[in-house]
């Protein structure tokens, strides 16, 4: 039987369930401190349940989006998809949410107007509608998604300079990685990684993406992992262990998973509706509401908005993504390292590509 990232994904693969499995995290790792309550943890002290989540969608990202651009390096049109995939449904979002909460409980329509500068630029204005909340802000979840856009851009970026050299520029950022966690378990942390934790989990992606070597045979990074983990960084360990354990599963097309799609993409938006979803409930039930009751009402309130954020936002926004040129959509797979792509199965991460990440 082949290991061949391409053979089960002719297809379908488990991308959709990672991303849904990621948004779920979220929400439930927040239901905690939004109702004061103490955080649970994976693993003391810092790994967190939508840490996790987070991780996982910052991998996949990584690794599909550097897919899309090897399949058509164009700027201007992995540009728009990049928007098309994140502005519209996020634009909606911040909109309705607004609305409706300030009708709901707060009733100052002005603070709404001061509110849509989120439009232009996310995080100007933290939108204080739930005062007797703990947190106060209608969205306290979407800082990710500026990050996540840098990545997009310096990626963009590094591409149009090295163009054919990105596979080797990559393995020199993950190499700068690795030395930033030897100095750091040797009691030396004086070199930093400049683009953030986020950041590191989205650049092993992108090297699974150039690559995908370690990903058809995984002992060997997961090992070192969990190495990295036991001398004591975490984040530099998880940063090699999520993304192999996420791809290795992505690219595999298992019945209990594969069909996670099967209404939709949701993963957006529960990502985009949770926070206020949970804020509100909060705010309506008190917060000494049941924590589990409180999660119960947040997931049948939130994936059902998510359900129409994709059915009606969302899938309509992508029918206006530019397609690529007729004859690029199998010359890249000539390349060295896209030789363990089919034709059928990197076109179905293409259409992972254009889904929600962030």
């Amino acid at each position: 039987m082949t290991t061949d990232l391409a053979q089960p994904m002719r297809h379908q693969n488990n991308f959709d369930a990672l991303r849904l499995l990621g948004a779920l995290l979220v929400l439930l790792g927040h239901q905690f401190p939004l109702s004061d309550r103490p955080e649970p943890h994976i693993w003391p002290p810092s790994l967190t349940l939508e840490s996790l989540g987070v991780s996982i969608f910052f991998s996949i990202s990584g690794f599909l989006v550097c897919r899309s651009w090897l399949s058509d390096p164009d700027p201007y049109r992995f540009t728009l998809r990049r928007f098309l995939r994140i502005w519209p449904g996020m634009a909606v979002a911040l909109i309705t949410s607004s609305v409706i909460i300030a009708a709901l409980v707060s009733r100052e329509w002005i603070r709404i107007v001061t509110y849509m500068s989120n439009l232009v630029c996310l995080g100007c204005d933290r939108g204080q509608f739930f005062p007797g909340n703990r947190y106060p802000e209608l969205y306290g979840s979407l800082w990710t998604i500026p990050l996540e856009v840098e990545c997009y851009m310096l990626l963009l970026f590094v591409a149009l300079i090295f163009r054919d050299k990105l596979r080797t520029v990559a393995a020199i950022a993950v190499g700068l990685l690795a030395v930033q966690t030897i100095t750091s378990i040797a009691g030396f942390p004086w070199l930093r990684w400049p683009v953030g934790q986020l950041g590191a989990f989205f650049l092993v992606g992108c090297l699974l993406g150039f690559d995908d070597r370690m990903v058809r045979r995984p002992i060997i990074p997961v090992l070192l992992g969990v190495l990295i983990v036991a001398a004591g960084e975490l984040t530099a360990g998880l940063a090699v262990l999520v993304p192999v354990m996420v791809v290795y599963v992505g690219t595999r097309s298992w019945p209990a998973l594969r069909d996670a799609g099967r209404w939709g993409d949701l993963s957006y938006g529960v990502y985009l509706y949770a926070w206020p979803v949970q804020q509100y409930l909060i705010w309506k039930l008190g917060k000494q509401t049941p924590v589990f009751e409180l999660m119960t009402y947040s997931i049948l309130m939130t994936f059902a908005l998510a359900l129409a954020s994709w059915h009606l936002i969302e899938k309509r926004a992508l029918r206006f993504k530019p397609a690529r040129p007729v004859g690029l959509e199998t010359a890249h797979l000539a390349r060295p390292q896209m030789r363990n792509m089919s034709a059928d199965g990197d076109a179905r991460l293409m259409q992972s590509a254009e889904r929600p990440l962030s």
